[in-house]
């Protein structure tokens, strides 16, 4: 018996690699890189949602509602580009789907650079405005203008580059 693994293990360790195996192992190297550049925007905003989703205090809240509802909007073709942000959520993102992302971002805005505290309405909209925003974008966008606007990998450079000015 001990013979015969020493012998199945000798076997084995002398078998050459064959070219077709290396061929293989290259394609689904290959494979395995593209398949992770087209999904990781989605990977990247997943983690934002989670971000968004999942946070307790208020100001962080408020931050990853903001950076996952930017960067869910940037991938769907919706881009800040050079306005504010108050100007993009009223002008391209409120005025076409309905929402109340200008509210929010006013609250937003108030938590990043002011010292005053949130009120508790204020607490109300950074609480109520993520899960919300998401649905209606996704109920009002189809699937496969979704699916293909996420595979478009320069949106997601885009998201994270800096203007040059």
């Amino acid at each position: 018996s001990t013979k015969e693994k020493q012998q199945v293990s000798n076997v084995i360790k002398k078998q050459p690699v064959s070219l077709i195996n290396l061929l293989w192992l290259g394609i689904s190297f290959f494979a395995f890189f593209i398949l992770l550049i087209f999904s990781l925007p989605w990977l990247i905003f997943q983690w934002f949602s989670y971000k968004a989703k999942n946070t307790k205090a208020v100001s962080k809240k408020a931050y990853w509602s903001y950076t996952a509802a930017a960067y869910y909007c940037n991938q769907l073709g919706f881009s800040r580009d050079d306005t504010s942000p108050t100007q993009f959520a009223k002008d391209k993102i409120d005025a076409r789907f309905k929402t109340n992302f200008t509210s929010f971002m006013h609250v937003y805005l108030k938590s990043k650079y002011s010292k005053e505290a949130l009120t508790s309405s204020e607490v109300a909209t950074v609480q109520n405005f993520y899960h919300p925003f998401y649905k209606t974008l996704k109920d009002k966008i189809p699937f496969k203008e979704r699916f293909s606007k996420f595979l478009n990998f320069y949106r997601t450079i885009n998201f994270f580059s800096k203007p040059k000015i």
